[in-house]
């Protein structure tokens, strides 16, 4: 969504509108480049946010941007509007992810190292760490509805996306054909 700055973004909300809204201004962003992009998403957002508001269409969305800092190389961040408890990350923060690792914005310290744990006992591939891990969340999700936790559902599909320096790519990997749209998650 973002070639411009050799990045690619993922959107999670609970309104159609607002995942239109959100991505039409991360990919209207002016900006020079990727570490310039990463500076501007916040303001950005908060803005978006309190006007959609003001017509009574807000709603909590999470962004998470991965791509190739002009400063660092690859680089990747998130920032989530939930005001969840002290547990999770804070509301309208830059939050660096480390190198292949992308949890949930809602997963709590101790379900990011339950995730951790999966990731290392999986197959030594992109695949089967992105597959663990996901995996995990979907557990994890399912734990926390069964006990009366608001979930950060994870299901139908995994989209893994690679950014290099000369290209992004993406596929699905794996389905979950049990997961129907409109039918409640199941668990794997």
């Amino acid at each position: 969504m973002l070639p411009q700055f050799r990045a690619a973004a993922t959107i999670r909300a609970e309104h159609f509108v607002v995942f239109q809204a959100v991505s039409l201004a991360l990919s209207t962003i002016a900006a020079s480049g990727f570490d310039e992009f990463q500076q501007a998403i916040g303001p950005t957002l908060k803005e978006l946010n309190d006007r959609m508001a003001a017509m009574g269409a807000a709603s909590p969305f999470e962004v998470s941007v991965a791509g190739i800092s002009e400063q660092g190389g690859p680089s990747a961040f998130r920032m989530t509007t939930l005001q969840a408890g002290s547990e999770h990350i804070e509301p309208w923060q830059i939050v660096e992810m480390p190198r292949g690792f992308s949890p949930c914005p809602c997963n709590t310290e101790s379900q990011e190292t339950e995730i951790r744990v999966a990731i290392e006992k999986a197959p030594a591939s992109l695949d089967g760490h992105v597959i663990a891990a996901l995996k995990t969340q979907g557990d994890i999700a399912s734990r926390d509805f069964t006990e009366g936790r608001t979930p950060c559902w994870v299901g139908g599909f995994g989209q893994l996306t690679t950014i290099g320096a000369s290209g992004i790519s993406t596929r699905i990997i794996p389905r979950w054909p049990n997961d129907v749209v409109g039918q409640k998650l199941v668990s794997r």
